[in-house]
């Protein structure tokens, strides 16, 4: 009953993404590979030459974190935004068949850059599969709260509810299948974009879309109450009493993603202040 427009511009299908899909996994051109290299190269370079420029006179950066600047509450950080430096496993595009990315053996890690001053150390901390955890709470699938109240890997655990044992190497294809569906469904995306980002017919996309929302039949009243919220209301809560404003019906289906984006950094911020306290 929601009219849904998709926009093209949010970053899914930039110039240098689509380019480079098109190069190495449609035509598979020879030169793909290198013509990415050479991108992400480039891309490094300026952004060491952007962190020369944020040092002080003692060759030190500070980074500024933002509690409360990104609309679902997640921390960001800026100048510079040290959870996006990229590491020795990045994609080099983000339409592969493969969501995790592929290493970077030949190529610089820009992390070995930085350096803790003397007496100090980096401290990274995250959950495991938050967002997922949110996820399964929030839409109370049974099947999904299962797998982790189990332990269980819950990405191979769905796709094999959803395709079935099929052996070592198809299973992990199989979970990566899960692991974009999932997510796909998570942030609103579109049997198009799945088929774009899976590499498939449309036929087949959908296919997988149907067969994941058939499985965990939890997920898809969980999407449609959260635009029906929307609608009514014009906004919804999260848990921790938070409300996320949408008055525009082309974008109701944010909501489900900015509940489990912005629960998952509620959760993360209660942690932060015990982890103070702790240390």
């Amino acid at each position: 009953g929601f009219h849904r427009q998709r926009i093209i511009k949010g970053g899914a299908y930039n110039k240098t993404n689509t380019s480079t899909f098109i190069l190495m996994e449609k035509v598979k051109h020879p030169l793909g590979e290198l013509i990415s290299a050479i991108r992400e190269a480039a891309k490094l370079a300026k952004t060491m030459t952007t962190w020369l420029m944020l040092m002080d006179d003692n060759s030190t950066i500070h980074t500024d974190f933002n509690l409360t600047g990104t609309r679902t509450g997640r921390l960001s950080s800026k100048k510079p935004p040290i959870q996006n430096i990229p590491s020795d496993v990045r994609s080099r595009f983000t339409q592969g068949v493969f969501t995790g990315g592929i290493n970077r053996n030949q190529e610089y890690n820009l992390r070995n850059a930085l350096i803790a001053r003397p007496g100090y150390s980096y401290l990274s901390i995250d959950y495991k599969t938050m967002e997922l955890n949110v996820f399964a709470q929030l839409s109370q699938d049974a099947k999904m709260l299962q797998f982790i109240a189990e332990g269980r890997d819950v990405h191979g655990s769905m796709a094999l509810q959803v395709w079935g044992d099929c052996g070592k190497e198809m299973n992990k294809v199989h979970r990566e299948w899960s692991k974009t569906v999932t997510f796909s469904m998570l942030y609103g995306m579109s049997v198009g974009s799945l088929q774009h980002k899976l590499n498939m017919t449309f036929a087949e996309a959908r296919k997988i879309m149907d067969d994941s929302l058939t499985t965990f039949p939890g997920i898809r009243p969980f999407q449609l109450a959260c635009m029906y919220a929307c609608r009514d209301y014009g906004y919804v809560a999260y848990w921790s009493g938070r409300r996320w404003y949408e008055e525009t019906e082309n974008f109701y289906y944010r909501w489900f993603n900015a509940a489990v984006q912005g629960g998952a950094a509620d959760l993360l911020s209660v942690a932060a202040l015990r982890c103070y306290k702790w240390l």
